[in-house]
């Protein structure tokens, strides 16, 4: 009895074949893995960005003015032609061992090209000056605290509606804002934007503000 094996044509059949199926399980692994990842980090990042938001809003609920030492601890917000914020404000911020002893705080929030990822990738900056008179473009830490950002915008509260501007630097009778909304934005561009918003009070404005809004 004449055994056949197989033929040069079956041969190349059955190898296409295999290839394409080892293709087609590759493709969906590599499909599942990347979404995997996406996932991950879209994860990564709403965490961070809520951490920063609740940074943020406990700084700013802290906030305070020292009457005697206004051209020091004002509190300033500002917006460029993009519509993002500039703040800077005076707050008492915690000890953190080995780093920093805590205590009255200069901080600036500012959105800069930030230094790792992509080119021309924003990031949101914290600037920290615990010399309330040393000045905060030289002696400053700076710390990158989300990166890529989209959105950077805040507005503050005078008692009757939402500014998006406040300048108390050079005013007789310098106020805070009773309270802050911060809209904070992040993804790879404005069309993958993912948003998250808080607001908070600032205890120290409510009492001594009041007398100046007709409330007390």
């Amino acid at each position: 009895m004449t055994r056949r094996g197989f033929t040069l044509i079956e041969v190349l059949v059955a190898l296409f074949i295999m290839t394409l199926f080892i293709a087609l399980v590759e493709g969906v692994y590599t499909g599942t893995t990347r979404s995997r990842e996406r996932a991950v980090k879209r994860t990564v990042e709403a965490h961070t960005a809520s951490a920063v938001l609740q940074r943020m809003a406990d700084e700013l609920a802290m906030s305070f003015q020292l009457p005697d030492r206004i051209d020091q601890t004002y509190f300033l917000l500002t917006n460029d032609s993009e519509n993002t914020s500039t703040l800077e404000f005076t707050s008492r911020t915690a000890a953190i061992p080995s780093i920093r002893t805590g205590g009255d705080t200069r901080i600036r929030y500012i959105v800069e090209r930030a230094a790792r990822g992509n080119d021309g990738d924003l990031a949101l900056m914290r600037y920290e000056l615990a010399d309330l008179f040393g000045r905060m473009d030289l002696d400053s830490t700076s710390y990158e605290m989300l990166s890529p950002i989209t959105t950077f915008t805040l507005e503050c509260f005078n008692g009757e509606e939402w500014v998006s501007t406040w300048d108390d630097s050079a005013s007789d009778e310098p106020l805070m804002p009773l309270a802050v909304k911060i809209t904070l934005g992040w993804g790879e561009d404005k069309e993958h934007e993912e948003l998250m918003e808080t607001s908070t009070p600032i205890y120290s404005a409510a009492g001594r503000n009041a007398r100046y809004w007709g409330n007390e």
